[in-house]
């Protein structure tokens, strides 16, 4: 195979290796930069046992994950402060959180403090929903998504319901419940991971009935 003659000086060039040289050295820097923004500590403006007593089954739960992911979907949310959400659900031991984490291979159950526990949740907003009936309802949904081990969809694709991210369980446990919470208005994300319009948290307080009963500052 003949090389290139030109591709080859260009290769050759000194000012072509400082060009990849600058280019690696600005792609570390981002990488440190990132590291450091991750792992800083955060100030958290919120007390997790008066957020447990205050609990409903049914209630969505929003925190504000300090992490590059969390980070990309506030800016996808146009600005909206939250990253992640999961829906409240009764337990034995009190009231727990079901959520759809990337990082697990199915739904989580989590108690309230542990799911908060998290050093990188820097601010909580809890929102209810009017008809404590319909709440009551879209948490034992949620609970039966939970026992059917439903996988972290990946794709971040609604048109399956046999994986959730976590906006779409709480959309789906609350329009099994027969409520829309996004009354069909869903967000086109330019990204590589979803190939069709995705659920950002704030869509899920498109309906009316939704209404904040704390928020951390």
């Amino acid at each position: 195979m003949l090389i290139n003659q030109t591709a080859l000086l260009r290769l050759l060039n000194p000012l072509c290796w400082s060009k990849l040289v600058y280019a690696f050295t600005i792609l570390c820097l981002c990488g440190l930069v990132g590291a450091a923004y991750c792992f800083r500590p955060f100030p958290r403006s919120f007390d997790t046992a008066s957020i447990t007593a205050n609990l409903s089954p049914g209630d969505v739960i929003f925190v504000r994950g300090q992490t590059l992911r969390g980070m990309a979907v506030r800016m996808a949310d146009s600005g909206f402060g939250y990253s992640h959400v999961g829906i409240v659900a009764p337990a034995e031991q009190g009231p727990c959180i079901i959520h759809a984490a990337p990082a697990a291979d199915a739904l989580l159950e989590q108690p309230v403090e542990a799911f908060l526990a998290d050093p990188k949740i820097s601010a909580v907003a809890v929102y209810r929903f009017s008809d404590t009936g319909v709440a009551a309802s879209a948490a034992e949904l949620a609970e039966q998504f939970y026992r059917e081990k439903l996988p972290f969809d990946d794709a971040f694709r609604k048109s399956t319901p046999q994986s959730l991210y976590c906006t779409e369980l709480v959309w789906r446990a609350y329009l099994g419940s027969g409520i829309n919470l996004c009354l069909d208005r869903f967000d086109e994300v330019a990204t590589l991971f979803a190939s069709e319009p995705v659920i950002l948290p704030e869509s899920l307080l498109h309906h009316s009935g939704m209404h904040c009963i704390f928020q951390s500052n």
